[in-house]
């Protein structure tokens, strides 16, 4: 029997990446700004945690304090956050033991709702504790203006 034969383009296609940078570029080729979701995995202890667009210095801030207080814990092992910048459908989501909660009430009160522009959009992440525990992944569509 021949040894099997391994995929010849195997090597060159990229499904997913993880990297462990705290700052990221995205180049995004639309013409019109567009939102996006920025879905977090939290793998263990977080607190403070910060999202920025060093571009615009815009920043997004989830108050720990607040959370504790509205779900009893700060951000745990099996945490999901979900944040849409989208317009017109705006939000901010923990999906904690199968279950949503709204966490809009636990964002800075001058929280940016980041937008990606044409080009090159730099994001970064912080958290006063637990940094090594996130893992974010951003999603969004290209918008191109029409006639």
């Amino acid at each position: 029997m021949a040894p099997p034969v391994p995929f010849p383009s195997l090597d060159t296609i990229v499904f997913a990446e993880i990297r462990n940078d705290t700052t990221q570029t995205i180049v995004y080729s639309g013409d019109s700004e567009v939102g996006m979701l920025i879905t977090i995995n939290i793998l263990g202890d977080v607190s403070g945690l910060e999202i920025y667009n060093l571009d615009t210095r815009e920043s997004l801030k989830i108050d720990s304090s607040k959370l504790i207080t509205l779900t009893g814990h700060d951000m745990i092992l099996g945490d999901q956050i979900i944040i849409s910048t989208v317009k017109g459908n705006k939000y901010i989501s923990l999906l904690r033991n199968g279950s949503y909660v709204n966490i809009l009430n636990t964002l800075n009160k001058n929280t940016d709702w980041f937008q990606l522009a044409k080009g090159d959009n730099i994001l970064a992440y912080t958290a006063a504790s637990g940094l090594q525990n996130l893992q974010f992944m951003v999603t969004y569509k290209t918008v191109y203006e029409g006639i």
